[in-house]
C-alpha cells in the first residue's frame, strides 16, 4: 500500500507545478495548519481530504493568496508566491470556493466577464461578452442560458458557472473546494469528465471533497490532513476507501445504526394536495419517530415542496398541518410553524442557515432568544451557557462561541445550523441536504443525531441527493419527479436502482 508519511521537502515530486513547504497558520490561539508540505505535478489530480476543521480550506486559501501563512513558502512552477489574490492569479492559480462568490443580480455572462469586460470603442461589447460566455459554458455545462440571471439558477447550475468563471482565467492550477456538494450524481459525472479533460491537457487540479467514491474514481493521489497536520500522501491505486477513512478520522466508522420499526405511531405532520408554482398535488403523512426521505433529481421540486410545507414559500392550493395535542393544526406561517415545534434546516447554510457576520454563539441560540429573555432583555449568562453547551455537544471546531461563524469550515458551520434546532423539543424536523460539504465522520455523526431525534418521537424529513445517505437513514422514501410524487418506497424497495427508476422520465 503506497502511503508516504514524511513532510520533508526532498520527498516532493520533481519539477512540480505547485510545491508547499512547511506551511503553518494560526487563527487566534487555534493552530489551523502546522508544518504542512506537499506537491502537485502538471496534469495530476490530487485530492485533499480530512475531517471538517482539518485545515483543507485554509491551505487552499493560502495557495490562492487569500491568507498569508505564519511560516513556510509556496512555489508555483519554481517561483515563490507572494500571498495576494492578484499574485496567485498571475501565477496561474484559480480557486473555486466551497461557498459560491457569484453576483446574484447579474447574468451568467456578466459574472463570467467581471474583471475583464470586453470593450469596443470604450464601451462594453455585449456581443463579445455573450460569445465568450457561451464558448466557456458549452465546455463546462452545455445548454445553460448565459443571459439568465444567476439568482434564478439552482445551486448546482451556479456551481458550474463558478467553475466556468475560474476557467476564464486560463489557470495552470485549478483548486476545487467541494465542487460536487450541490450536484446530482449525473452532474458530478459530468464534472468528472471535464476535470479529467483539463488534467489531460496538463492542468494541475487540486480536488477537495468528502465523497470518498468520487475521489477514488477521479484522483490519482491524495494528501490527508488531520488537525492541521499532514498525516500522509496516498497513491490511491494502491489504497482503499476504508484505509483512507482510517487515515482521516483515526478509526473505523463502524456499521450504520439500525432503527426498529414504529408501527401505529401518531401522525406528526399531514400534507394534503399541496401545490405551488412548481409542486403539484403532493399528499403524505409523517409519523412520530419516522424518518421520511425525499428522493429525486435536482429540479424535481423537492426543495420547493419542503419549503412550502413549513410555509417559507407560498401555496397555491392544499395545506400542511402539525399535530398539537389531539388535533392537526394547519400551518399558516413559518413563525407559527416554529412555535408549534417545526424546524427547517435549509440547503444553503451560507445564505439562509447562518448569519455569517454574527458569532457562533449568537447563531446557536438564535431560535431560543425568546426563552432566554426576561422583560425584553437577553439573559447573557443563560445565553453563554446554552451557546457553550451546543458548541461542545455538537463538536464544533474550534470550540469558540465568540468566533464569527464565517471563520468556521463548511462542515462546522453545518453543525451549528443543526445544533441550534436539535437541542430544542421538536415535533417535526425538516432537513434539505443536511450533509452537503460534511466529511465522512461528521456525516455519520449527523445521521446518528437524526436517528436520536426520531427515537425521541420527532418526525424527520430528509431531502438528499446522496442516494447511499437516503437509503441508510430513511424508514420510508418518497420519490419526486417534475413536482409530483412518483413513488413511495419502504423496506427492501429502497434501493439506488429503484429510486432512480422513479426519479427519471
Amino acid at each position: 500500500m503506497a502511503i508516504e508519511m514524511t513532510d520533508a521537502p526532498e520527498s516532493l515530486a520533481p519539477n512540480p507545478s505547485l510545491s508547499i513547504s512547511f506551511v503553518s497558520k494560526q487563527f487566534g490561539g487555534e493552530q489551523a495548519l502546522e508544518g504542512v508540505s506537499m506537491s502537485v505535478a502538471p496534469g495530476e489530480i490530487r485530492a485533499i481530504v480530512g475531517e471538517n476543521g482539518a485545515g483543507k480550506s485554509t491551505l487552499m486559501r493560502i495557495v490562492a493568496g487569500l491568507e498569508t501563512p505564519d511560516t513556510g513558502e509556496v512555489r508555483v512552477y519554481g517561483e515563490a508566491l507572494s500571498f495576494t489574490p492578484h499574485a496567485s492569479r498571475l501565477a496561474g492559480v484559480a480557486l473555486v470556493h466551497q461557498e459560491l462568490s457569484l453576483v446574484p443580480p447579474l447574468s451568467v455572462a456578466e459574472n463570467l466577464a467581471l474583471g475583464h469586460l470586453p470593450l469596443r470603442r470604450g464601451l462594453v461589447s455585449r456581443r463579445a461578452m455573450l460569445r465568450s460566455a457561451r464558448e466557456i459554458m458549452d465546455r463546462v455545462h452545455p445548454g445553460l442560458d448565459v443571459e439568465e440571471t444567476v439568482s434564478r439558477l439552482s445551486l448546482a447550475k451556479r456551481q458550474f458557472v463558478e467553475i466556468a468563471k475560474a476557467l476564464t482565467q486560463s489557470p495552470r492550477i485549478l483548486v476545487l473546494d467541494e465542487p460536487t456538494a450541490t450536484l446530482s450524481l449525473t452532474e458530478a459525472d459530468e464534472l468528472a469528465v471535464l476535470v479529467a479533460g483539463l488534467a489531460a491537457e496538463g492542468m494541475s487540479v487540486i480536488f477537495v471533497s468528502h465523497r470518498i467514491g468520487e475521489i477514488f474514481g477521479l484522483c490519482s493521489t491524495a494528501t490527508v490532513l488531520k488537525d492541521g497536520v499532514k498525516v500522509a500522501d496516498v497513491t490511491l491505486a494502491s489504497s482503499s476507501p476504508d484505509e483512507l477513512v482510517r487515515l482521516m478520522v483515526g478509526r473505523d466508522l463502524g456499521a450504520p445504526l439500525i432503527r426498529p420499526p414504529r408501527p401505529g405511531a401518531p401522525i406528526a405532520l399531514r400534507v394534503r394536495n399541496l401545490s405551488t408554482d412548481v409542486v403539484k398535488d403532493v399528499s403524505f403523512e409523517l409519523r412520530e419517530g419516522e424518518i421520511l426521505g425525499i428522493g429525486g433529481l435536482v429540479g424535481a421540486g423537492r426543495t420547493e415542496m419542503v419549503r412550502a410545507v413549513c410555509r417559507l414559500d407560498p401555496l397555491n392550493h392544499g395545506d400542511a398541518g402539525v399535530r398539537e395535542a389531539e388535533e392537526i393544526v394547519p400551518l399558516r406561517s413559518y413563525r407559527q410553524a416554529i412555535r408549534l415545534g417545526v424546524a427547517f434546516v435549509p440547503e444553503d447554510r451560507h445564505l439562509e442557515g447562518l448569519a455569517m457576520d454574527l458569532s457562533v454563539g449568537d447563531n446557536a441560540v438564535a431560535p431560543s432568544v425568546g426563552e432566554l429573555s426576561r422583560f425584553w432583555f437577553l439573559a447573557r449568562r443563560a445565553r453563554q451557557r446554552l451557546a457553550s453547551m451546543i458548541v461542545k455537544h455538537y463538536d464544533v471546531r474550534p470550540p469558540t462561541p465568540d468566533l464569527p461563524a464565517s471563520k468556521l469550515s463548511g462542515g462546522n458551520q453545518q453543525k451549528v445550523v443543526l445544533g441550534k434546532w436539535l437541542h430544542r423539543p421538536l415535533r417535526v424536523l425538516i432537513l434539505d441536504e443536511p450533509t452537503r460539504g460534511v466529511d465522512v465522520a461528521a456525516k455519520a455523526q449527523v445521521h446518528g443525531l437524526l436517528k436520536d431525534a426520531a427515537d425521541k418521537g420527532t418526525g424527520v424529513i430528509v431531502v438528499s441527493s446522496d442516494l447511499p445517505e437516503l437509503i441508510s437513514v430513511s424508514d420510508r422514501v418518497l420519490v419526486m419527479r417534475d413536482g409530483r410524487v412518483t413513488a413511495e418506497l419502504t423496506g427492501s424497495q429502497i434501493t439506488e436502482e429503484t429510486v432512480m427508476r422513479y426519479a427519471t422520465p
